[in-house]
């Protein structure tokens, strides 16, 4: 369903999906006024597009084209323009005609930069958050790594939480996830193959394996899958999720997602294939198996014996949560003679009073526990938890003080609001 929607509002809206094709392809003009009414045409009404002009004792006029607040302006000020105001421009602009040779050694040379000479390359450039640089008489753009948009500092994964192991987590920099790989993983057989995707969002995805870990078939599946992606805009790696997963009705994940880089490291030495996405802290991890969702953060650093007996523990939980209520409800409405006597006597005293049938008393308490939980999640924290379990005792005991459902179905609602 949800994808449907989306590859509708990508063929609804094809005129957003990109700026027109004739700009798109535009060489940039030996004309520098040229050049920045283009600029603002296409950033028309963009409040943080800034304009920056210096031309200093006549020399050839500069513009600096940046995102405020995607930038980082405190180098540019202090490396570019403070020394441009009050030193001039380097001797050498006027022997060499070439931007690429002149600003890239002389100006900017304290960090990576690249030429481009069409307006669709400047465009997407300057929408990273990089500084364009613009000379007049030159048809040539420098284009200069300063992106530093506000980020947040690496810290522990609130979701997944070790008792021993390290306490890093992913941050919504893509980079900042990539280092946090490279630095366990110190090899050139790390491989990031980079993406993008998105016509609007234009966001930037990387595909990180072992070289000769990884089976090629699965990295050419997921190349293929990625690459088919259409869509206006990525805003989290589910959006990802959704498009190349392979059964899309089912409520059970067939793709991992972290946020630590520990278990990201540990599935890519196993020979799994970690999809990194912009903005995000959580990674995607394929192919992944039954076997993968009953692993907790700490059985990489555990005792064998313990993590075998607790993934063991795990097995049997998973199939009394699944079974369990089904099994009551059909023993107890069908087949109560495979019931022992007296449980049997014990269940139908309980459920004497109650005028619902076992089915109506299990979907009751799946809803209003369901709700309470959702309750204590949305809610602020100071009184989320004590929202979930008051509100969970307290409408349990009333229940079945009220008759409405039987006491071994409300204790087991409670037992589920603990757990949870």
């Amino acid at each position: 369903m949800f994808k449907s929607r989306k590859r509708k509002l990508q063929k609804k809206m094809p005129a957003a999906a990109a700026m027109p094709s004739d700009i798109q392809n535009q060489q940039l003009s030996a004309d520098l006024a040229a050049n920045e009414q283009t600029l603002k045409g296409l950033f028309t009404n963009c409040s943080d597009f800034t304009c920056r002009h210096i031309q200093i004792n006549g020399k050839p006029k500069i513009i600096l084209f940046y995102i405020e607040g995607f930038t980082d302006t405190k180098t540019l000020d202090s490396i570019l323009l403070k020394p441009l105001m009050f030193q001039g421009l380097p001797n050498g602009l006027n022997k060499v005609g070439s931007l690429s040779q002149v600003v890239e050694h002389e100006l900017l040379a304290f960090t990576p930069v690249h030429t481009v000479s069409d307006i669709g390359k400047l465009v997407n450039n300057i929408l990273k958050g990089e500084l364009a640089v613009l000379v007049e008489g030159e048809t040539k753009a420098l284009i200069a790594d300063l992106a530093g948009a506000e980020q947040r500092s690496v810290d522990e994964p609130a979701t997944e939480v070790a008792i021993r192991g390290p306490r890093d987590g992913f941050t919504e920099s893509l980079r900042t996830n990539t280092t946090l790989i490279r630095k366990r993983i110190r090899s050139t057989r790390l491989k990031l193959e980079a993406l993008t995707i998105g016509e609007l969002s234009q966001t930037d995805v990387a595909i990180v394996y072992i070289e000769g870990i990884a089976p090629e078939t699965i990295l050419q599946e997921v190349r293929k899958r990625l690459q088919r992606i259409e869509i206006d805009g990525i805003l989290e790696s589910e959006f990802i999720e959704e498009f190349i997963e392979d059964v899309p009705f089912t409520p059970f994940p067939q793709i991992q997602n972290t946020e630590r880089p520990d278990i990201v490291t540990a599935n890519l030495l196993e020979g799994r294939v970690a999809i990194l996405v912009d903005n995000t802290p959580f990674a995607l991890i394929v192919p992944m198996t039954f076997w993968n969702g009953l692993q907790a953060v700490e059985d990489y650093y555990e005792r064998f014996i313990y993590t075998s007996f607790i993934r063991f523990v795990r097995f049997i939980s998973f199939n009394i949560a699944i079974y369990l209520p089904s099994i009551y409800v059909a023993l107890s409405t069908f087949h109560p003679k495979l019931i022992p006597t007296t449980l049997l006597i014990s269940i139908a005293a309980a459920r004497e009073g109650v005028p619902f049938p076992a089915i109506i008393e299990a979907l009751m308490m799946e809803l209003v526990f369901e709700g309470l939980r959702e309750a204590g999640i949305r809610l602020p924290k100071a009184v989320g938890s004590a929202v979930s379990i008051v509100g969970a005792l307290v409408i349990g005991q009333a229940a079945v003080q009220a008759g409405i459902v039987s006491a071994p179905m409300g204790h087991d609602g409670n037992c589920f609001i603990f757990h949870s």
